[in-house]
Parts: structure tokens; C-alpha cells; sequence
């Protein structure tokens, strides 16, 4: 908004004003209305000028919360991109981490799996372990039955022979 014409609007009617009141000066016996208006075309460009300043202001402290508020709606956009970003990254990890659990899963069954087929192997074989210490036993005790009978023949040989 340009000042200038105004200025100048302000200065003319001033210029016009204080013509009148000269004017006026010499003609106030004979013309009294004509001293009144001057004073309320000042009056009137005074409170103009006033409303002027006033709406400058006002329109000075929107555009500065205009501003303010252009900053902070770039800064919140900024901080979106950030947390995006940020979010995007965390989806990310988190794609890693629940495929690096589900990896750990499978490994975890098959070592169970592996765990409950060597269990199964050694009780298979505690059993078989079992089998052969029953049989180990059972031939102890044959061995001893053949070895008495044995000493017995050698004992009845030796006495029958000397």
C-alpha cells in the first residue's frame, strides 16, 4: 500500500484548509459557517490519518503472526519428513528383527527336533546297553557253569588218569 498519494492528498487538503482559514479570517464577520468546516475537514483528516495507523499496525502484527505461523507450519512439515523418515527406518528394523526371530524359531525346532532324535537314539541304545549287560550276564554265568564243569572233568580226568 503506497503512502505517497495520501501524503500528498494530506498535504493539499491542508494546503486548501489553511487557505480557507485565511480566507475565512477575513470573511468570518460576514461568512461564520465557513470558519467551522476547515476545522472539521482537519479534524476528520486527523482521525482518518489515526484509523490509517491503526489498520497499519494491525495489518503489521498479522503479517508478523502470519509469519510466525508460515515458520512454525515449516517447521512442523520438517519434523513430519523427520518422523517419517525416523518411522520408515523403524519399519525397517522391525522387518529385520521379525525375520531374525523367525529365523531363530526355525532353528530352535530343528534343534529340538535334533534334540528328541538323540534322545531317542540314546534310549534306544540304553535299552540295547541294557540287552547286552542282561546277556553279558547270562554268558558270565554260563562261562562259570562251563568252567566249573570243565574243572570238574579235569578234576574226574586227572583222577581217573593217575
Amino acid at each position: 500500500m503506497s503512502e505517497t498519494p495520501l501524503l500528498d492528498a494530506k498535504t493539499s487538503l491542508k494546503k486548501i484548509t489553511s487557505i480557507i482559514v485565511d480566507i475565512s479570517g477575513i470573511t468570518s464577520d460576514y461568512i461564520p459557517a465557513l470558519r467551522l468546516k476547515p476545522e472539521k475537514i482537519l479534524e476528520e483528516l486527523e482521525k482518518y490519518e489515526d484509523e490509517k495507523n491503526l489498520l497499519l499496525k494491525t495489518i503489521e502484527s498479522n503479517t508478523e503472526e502470519i509469519n510466525s505461523l508460515k515458520n512454525k507450519i515449516s517447521q512442523s512439515q520438517r519434523d513430519i519428513v523427520k518422523f517419517e523418515e525416523d518411522n520408515a527406518e523403524l519399519m525397517q528394523n522391525r522387518q529385520e528383527l521379525e525375520t531374525k526371530i523367525q529365523e531363530s524359531r526355525n532353528e530352535f525346532k530343528e534343534v529340538n527336533e535334533t534334540i528328541s532324535i538323540k534322545r531317542e537314539e540314546l534310549k534306544n541304545r540304553e535299552l540295547r546297553l541294557k540287552e547286552l549287560e542282561d546277556r553279558l550276564f547270562t554268558l558270565n554265568k554260563e562261562v562259570e557253569k562251563f568252567e566249573d564243569k570243565l574243572k570238574a572233568l579235569e578234576i574226574e580226568l586227572s583222577l581217573t588218569f593217575t
